[in-house]
């Protein structure tokens, strides 16, 4: 059963991170992902992360548009859209407020405001922890999932879902095992 969902969500994720044929933003780092006429990546300019989204209008991608810029010394990277494509996920460890002696990751949320975006946002509690969180992903139903070093989990980092963006993350056991298990995909 292990390997049927790892596959599984091996191949989902394959789904969400086209590179092949796709005019990729210069100094593109992480992942990239396309749905439809909407382009969301990672890239890295100078020493610093931005997040930055494309249209593509016929079959031109117009100029990417910086959604999230993360202060020199710190980083962002976009872990997922939203599968109506009205919020990017993606992981910091930018705070705010500043916690002292935190430097581990956490998932934000940027979500379609009319023609633009809003301003990023922390998920917070239970989503965040003092532990790593990286590549929070969404299904349509509305099922959550990420994965994270915190504890109580069967490895390194494992991979937790919760019905709903609400509810509180609970570790997918029959996913996880002593090893590493990253990047879910729903």
């Amino acid at each position: 059963m292990r390997t049927g969902l790892s596959a599984a969500m091996v191949g989902l994720m394959a789904l969400q991170t086209p590179l092949a044929g796709i005019d990729v933003p210069a100094h593109t780092t992480g992942r990239v992902i396309v749905r439809g006429n909407l382009q969301i990546a990672t890239r890295h300019v100078d020493g610093i992360f931005e997040l930055v989204s494309r249209e593509r209008t016929g079959a031109t991608w117009q100029e990417p548009t910086v959604l999230f810029s993360a202060p020199r010394g710190q980083f962002a990277m976009a872990s997922s859209l939203s599968p109506d494509g009205q919020r990017v996920y993606f992981e910091t460890n930018v705070r705010t407020p500043v916690i002292a002696g935190r430097d581990d990751s956490d998932a934000w949320v940027i979500e379609r405001a009319g023609p633009g975006w809003s301003t990023p946002r922390p998920l917070g509690a239970p989503w965040a922890t003092p532990a790593n969180e990286h590549a929070l992903t969404t299904a349509a139903t509305g099922t959550a999932c990420l994965n994270s070093a915190r504890p109580g989990g069967l490895g390194e980092n494992d991979i937790l879902c919760s019905e709903t963006l609400d509810g509180t993350p609970v570790f997918a056991r029959v996913l996880n095992s002593p090893a590493q298990e990253a990047f879910p995909a729903l």
